[in-house]
C-alpha cells in the first residue's frame, strides 16, 4: 500500500482537479441520498391521501398533545414529591425536550410548505415525480462532470510515473537488460502501470463517490433514528476483519500473477526474436509446451484472484443484509410494541412511526447498492497495491553507475586511458576480468582478441563507463573515470556495437542519431565515409528518406553495420569503440567497412573487439585476453612470434577464412 501511497502522492499534485472531482461526487452522494428522501412524502401523500398542508397541520396538532400530555404527567409526578418518580421525571422531561425541538422544526417548515407546495395530494405526487426527475438530472451532471475529472488525473498521473519510471530505466546499467531483464521492465511499463491506472481510477471514482452516497444514506438513516443504526452496526468489527484478511490475500496473490505474467512477456520475446532458429531448428512443439506451461501457470494465479475475489461480494452482501436484517428486527419490535427502548438502552424518545421506519429501510436499501460497488473497488485496489510494488522496485533499485556530488568535466582525451588492477564479475564469485592493466595512449590503435568468453567486450564497456569494475579503476588522462561527468565523457565517444540496433525511422535520422542537429552535408560526408552513400543513393527506394523498419529489419546485415558506421562517424568522435563489427556480415560487407575503419581510425583513439584477422592490420597494438586476464600485448609480428595463444588463435581464423 506504501508504493500505491507514492503514486497517489503525485496525484495530489492536481490539488484543484481533485477538489472540484470531490465536489462532484458530494453532489452525486447528496442527490442520490435526496431522491430517497421523498418517499416518506410519498407515503403520506399517496397512502393516506392528504396533502402536505394537512400533514404539516396535523404534525403540529400532534406534537402539541404530546407535549400536553407529556406536561401533565410531568407535573402528576412533580405533586407527589416522591424522590422514586426523579428518573421517571428527568426520561419525561428529556421526551418533552425531544417533542419540543419537533415542533420547532414543524413550525418552521409549516410557512414554507404552505407557500411553495400545492394544497392537493395529486399535485403534490407531480411535484414529488419532478423533484425526483431533476434530482436525477442533476446527479447524471454531477456524475459526467466527476467522470472526466477522474479521467485528467489519472492520465496526468500515469503520465508522470511513465516518466519518472522511464528515466529511471534510462538510468540503469547495461546488466539490467540482461536475461530477460528487458521482457521484465516491459511487463511492468505496460501490464503493471495499467493495473495502477485502474487503481487510481477506481481511487478518484469510485472510492470518492460511492462512499459518499453511503454518507448521505446513512446521514438519512441517522436522522430518522441515530441510536437504531449504531446498533444495525454491532457486527462491523467481525466484518473488519475478514475483509482485512481478504485483502491481504488479494493482494499476495496479485503479485504472484504479475510476475508469471512478465514469464509470459520473457517467452514472447525470446520466441518472436528466435523465431529463424526456432523453426530452422523444428523446436515448434517445444516453444509451445513452454508457453503454454507458463500460460497454465498465470491460469492457476488468475484463477486464485477469482476464487478471493468471488468471495468479496457475497461478503459483502451479507453484511449489508444482516444489518438491513437487525434494522428489521429491531424497528419492528419498536414500532409495534411502541417501546422506546431496546435492551435497557433508549432507542428514542417516542416510538417510531411505521412511516419513519420504511424511510429508514429505505435509506438502509440505499446504503447498500453503494456498499456493494465499494466491494467491486476492493479487487482492483489490491491488484494496483500490488503493482505498484513492482513499479517501484525497479524505480527504487540502487543505480550502479553513479555520479559523485560534483563531477570533472573533459573536453578532450589529452593522454591515455588506463585499466589499472581492474576486476569484474556479473554474478558474485564468477570473475569475468581478472587483475587487467593495460594503458591506451592517445590516438593508438588498440585491439582485443580472444576466445569467446575471455571477457573483451566487457573491457571495451568499462570505456563509456556501461559497467564500473568491482575493484580496481578506469583512469582517464590519469583521473579515475568515477570522478568525471559520465556525459561530457561519454559526448567524446561514439560506438558501433556487435548487433547495431536501428531504429524504426528514416536512414537520415538513424545517422543524425549520432549527433543530434546534424546538417544534410555532414550525414551525407559520414555515410560516404562509411562507403554506405552508394547503396543508399542506388539500392533504398527513396535515399536518405527510406524508412529501415524495426531494428533496421527492412536492411541487409552488411547494410545495417554500415549506416551504424556512419552514425558514429557523423559525432566525430575522439574515441572510437567497436565491438564486432564485422563478425555478422558477408565477405563484400566486411571489406567495405574495414576499408572504412582504417580510413576514420587515422589520428583518432580507436578500440575495437574483433575475432577478423584481417581487421588486426591497422590495429598498433593487439592485446591477447584469455580468461579475462591479458597475457599479452604487442604487434601482430611480436605476438606471432611469442604467443603460442595468439598464433593458435591465427590459425583457427585462417583455417575459416579456407
Amino acid at each position: 500500500m506504501h508504493n500505491f501511497l507514492r503514486i497517489v502522492k503525485i496525484a495530489f499534485t492536481f490539488k484543484w482537479t481533485i477538489l472540484l472531482s470531490i465536489v462532484c461526487a458530494a453532489g452525486i452522494g447528496l442527490m442520490w441520498g435526496g431522491n430517497i428522501a421523498p418517499i416518506y412524502p410519498f407515503i403520506e401523500v399517496l397512502v393516506k391521501g392528504r396533502s402536505m398542508h394537512q400533514w404539516i397541520d396535523n404534525e403540529i396538532e400532534t406534537c402539541n398533545e404530546s407535549i400536553a400530555k407529556i406536561q401533565g404527567k410531568i407535573s402528576a409526578l412533580e405533586a407527589q414529591k416522591d424522590p422514586k418518580n426523579e428518573k421517571q421525571i428527568k426520561s419525561l422531561t428529556l421526551e418533552l425536550d425531544s417533542q419540543n425541538k419537533k415542533l420547532a422544526w414543524r413550525e418552521y417548515f409549516s410557512p414554507v410548505i404552505k407557500k411553495w407546495l400545492p394544497d392537493s395530494a395529486f399535485k403534490m405526487s407531480i411535484v414529488l415525480a419532478g423533484v425526483i426527475i431533476v434530482g436525477s438530472l442533476i446527479k447524471g451532471i454531477f456524475l459526467i462532470s466527476q467522470n472526466l475529472l477522474v479521467a485528467r488525473i489519472t492520465q496526468r498521473t500515469i503520465l508522470e510515473l511513465r516518466k519518472t519510471f522511464f528515466v529511471r530505466a534510462l538510468q540503469m546499467d547495461q546488466t539490467a537488460f540482461l536475461n530477460g531483464g528487458a521482457a521484465d521492465l516491459m511487463s511492468r511499463f505496460t501490464n503493471d502501470v495499467s493495473a495502477v491506472m485502474t487503481g487510481l481510477t477506481i481511487m478518484f471514482g469510485k472510492l470518492v463517490r460511492e462512499p459518499a452516497k453511503l454518507f448521505f444514506c446513512l446521514l438519512g438513516a441517522a436522522f430518522v433514528s441515530w441510536r437504531l443504526l449504531l446498533a444495525c452496526f454491532i457486527i462491523l468489527p467481525i466484518a473488519a476483519l475478514a475483509i482485512s484478511w481478504l485483502a491481504k490475500a488479494l493482494k499476495r496473490s496479485n503479485r504472484k500473477a504479475m510476475e508469471e505474467m512478465a514469464q509470459i512477456y520473457r517467452s514472447l520475446d525470446e520466441t518472436f526474436s528466435g523465431m529463424e532458429v526456432i523453426q530452422a531448428f523444428t523446436m515448434e512443439r517445444f516453444e509451445r509446451h513452454q508457453f503454454f506451461q507458463n500460460c497454465k501457470n498465470y491460469l492457476r494465479k488468475a484463477m486464485k484472484i477469482a476464487m478471493y475475489d468471488s468471495l468479496n461480494q457475497p461478503l459483502t452482501e451479507l453484511i449489508s443484509l444482516v444489518i438491513v436484517s437487525i434494522a428489521i428486527v429491531l424497528g419492528a419490535h419498536l414500532t409495534l410494541t411502541g417501546a422506546t427502548h431496546l435492551f435497557g438502552i433508549r432507542m428514542a424518545y417516542t416510538p417510531l412511526e411505521p412511516t419513519q421506519l420504511l424511510l429508514f429501510f429505505a435509506f438502509l436499501v440505499g446504503a447498500a447498492d453503494p456498499a456493494r460497488k465499494m466491494a467491486d473497488i476492493f479487487t482492483s485496489l489490491q491488484n494496483a497495491c500490488a503493482a505498484a510494488d513492482r513499479i517501484y522496485e525497479k524505480i527504487d533499485q540502487p543505480i550502479k553507475i553513479q555520479q559523485v556530488d560534483h563531477p570533472q568535466e573533459i573536453a578532450s582525451l589529452n593522454s591515455s586511458i588506463e585499466f589499472r588492477n581492474l576486476n569484474f564479475s556479473y554474478t558474485p564469485g564468477v570473475p569475468i576480468l581478472k587483475d587487467v592493466n593495460l594503458t591506451i595512449n592517445r590516438g593508438e590503435t588498440v585491439a582485443f582478441v580472444g576466445l569467446n568468453g575471455c571477457g573483451k567486450s566487457t573491457l571495451l564497456k568499462m570505456i563509456p563507463r556501461f559497467l564500473d569494475p568491482d575493484s580496481g579503476e578506469v583512469l582517464i588522462d590519469g583521473v579515475n573515470l568515477k570522478q568525471l561527468r559520465l556525459r561530457s565523457w561519454r559526448k567524446l565517444l561514439a560506438l558501433v556495437p556487435q548487433n547495431p540496433l536501428l531504429f524504426d525511422d528514416t536512414v537520415r535520422n538513424n545517422i543524425a542519431h549520432g549527433r543530434p542537429g546534424a546538417t544534410d552535408e555532414q550525414i551525407r560526408q559520414a555515410a560516404h565515409a562509411a562507403m554506405a552513400d552508394e547503396f543508399i543513393e542506388r539500392d533504398l527506394s527513396n535515399g536518405y528518406e527510406t524508412n529501415v523498419g524495426p531494428r533496421g529489419s527492412a536492411l541487409s546485415g552488411g547494410q545495417r553495420q554500415r549506416i551504424a558506421l556512419a552514425r558514429a562517424i557523423v559525432r566525430q568522435p575522439q574515441v572510437f569503440l567497436l565491438d564486432e563489427a564485422t563478425r555478422e556480415i558477408d565477405l563484400k560487407s566486411e571489406i567495405i567497412i574495414r576499408q572504412s575503419l582504417m580510413n576514420f581510425a587515422q589520428g583518432r583513439t580507436t578500440v575495437f573487439v574483433t575475432h577478423d584477422m584481417a581487421l588486426l592490420s591497422i590495429a598498433n597494438k593487439i592485446v591477447m585476453m584469455e580468461e579475462g586476464r591479458i597475457i599479452d600485448v604487442g604487434t601482430h609480428v611480436q605476438l606471432m612470434e611469442r604467443c603460442p595463444q595468439y598464433r593458435a588463435l591465427n590459425e583457427i581464423q585462417f583455417s575459416r577464412r579456407l
